[in-house]
């Protein structure tokens, strides 16, 4: 295994991860809220009226009214866009556009969008083999079996690669718990045993974002943040973020990326329309069409899926593919219904809210309900 950090040293990254956030004091608004038009800004993001896509206004109303009034707790920004255009754009608890939030592993998905460009560019495949291709880096791994040269770079980014790695189990060997003890967490992961074949078994394994985001760095012979920089994020106009550090100075890519909550709708908006911002195809249509058709049905290529379908029959069948990170922070895309979702809060440790208000609230808006 990898050299263990000094405690001190985790001390340093713990302290210097919570200086970025501000914490944000709850006090209940009672005051009546009235709906108005998002603010145009020169962020190429449309705004327009709630009206104009027959979205019921008093619906959303009602909802920013409850999490004002403290009654669905803990969300920070809610935004929400349909066919490219911003309707709703609110912020709680002293949060404002420009501040930007921890996306805990909701940063696991932006690593998927910059895996797939490096696909793109024919710098790596799905089929990529992940022990070779990591040979110069680590001539040798603990527990050695061949059956790990059979794994895949897909592997990892369906949480399938077989060795053991299981973030929800505190006593598996490679949950991240443990992993943050080491500096060098890429060959922590490949240190560690194989338990199962590979692709067979869903096993959340932040470790394993991390082993996809060195190898696009190994690729493109540049740092992630470079990486994302020059490939996504400045064609994009998102300038105001900041990257997390591993223990060995390497970005993470698994989580802990701050940034605005606007700035998570335009990724959103990203994957809504194909890999395309304004005028320029950033990722392929065929990457993300890849998105689309996960592994497993709940789950594939870092970004999470569910449907809804409520009792009563209220409105049909709704599908949506997401990002999310610990404590509601979260951007969803609804193909069907050309719609994006913006949630940040911090419910950390807890149970999310978005689902509720999605079902209950946000979806029966948007059908008109």
């Amino acid at each position: 295994m990898s050299k263990l950090i000094p405690q001190t040293f985790l001390l340093l990254c713990i302290l210097a991860l919570l200086s970025c956030h501000e914490d944000k004091e709850r006090i209940a608004d009672t005051s009546t809220y009235i709906y108005e038009k998002p603010l145009s800004l020169n962020d190429n993001i449309n705004t327009n009226s709630t009206d104009v896509h027959s979205v019921n206004t008093k619906t959303l109303t009602d909802l920013v009214n409850t999490v004002r009034q403290g009654r669905i707790k803990g969300v920070d920004s809610l935004l929400i866009a349909i066919n490219n255009d911003l309707v709703l754009e609110e912020y709680f608890a002293g949060w404002t556009r420009e501040d930007v939030h921890d996306l805990r592993s909701a940063t696991k998905s932006i690593t998927g969008l910059l895996a797939g460009i490096a696909i793109d560019q024919q710098l790596l495949q799905l089929d990529t083999l992940v022990y070779p291709h990591f040979e110069a880096n680590y001539p040798t791994t603990d527990n050695w079996t061949p059956e790990k040269n059979s794994i895949q770079l897909k592997d990892f980014m369906n949480m399938s690669s077989g060795l053991a790695c299981n973030d929800d189990n505190p006593g598996s060997p490679g949950n991240e718990d443990k992993m943050y003890r080491y500096r060098d967490w890429v060959k922590f992961i490949l240190d560690l045993p194989m338990v199962r074949r590979p692709n067979v078994w869903f096993s959340y394994c932040t470790g394993g974002v991390q082993v996809v985001a060195r190898m696009i760095e190994n690729v493109s012979h540049m740092s992630l943040d470079e990486y994302a920089r020059n490939n996504l994020f400045e064609s994009m106009g998102i300038s105001k973020y900041q990257w997390s550090f591993t223990g060995s100075g390497r970005i993470e890519g698994s989580g802990h990326i701050y940034m605005r909550s606007r700035d998570m709708l335009k990724l959103g908006l990203l994957v809504l329309n194909n890999g395309q911002w304004n005028g320029q195809q950033l990722i392929s249509t065929q990457w993300i069409e890849q998105l689309h058709d996960p592994n497993y049905e709940f789950y594939g290529y870092f970004w999470w899926h569910k449907s809804f379908e409520p009792e009563d029959g209220s409105y049909p069948k709704t599908d949506a593919i997401f990002a999310s990170g610990n404590g509601g922070q979260q951007f969803w895309i609804f193909p069907n219904l050309q719609l994006v979702i913006v949630f940040t809060a911090d419910n950390y440790d807890q149970r999310v809210v978005s689902d509720e208000v999605i079902e209950n609230h946000i979806l029966p808006a948007v059908y008109g309900l």
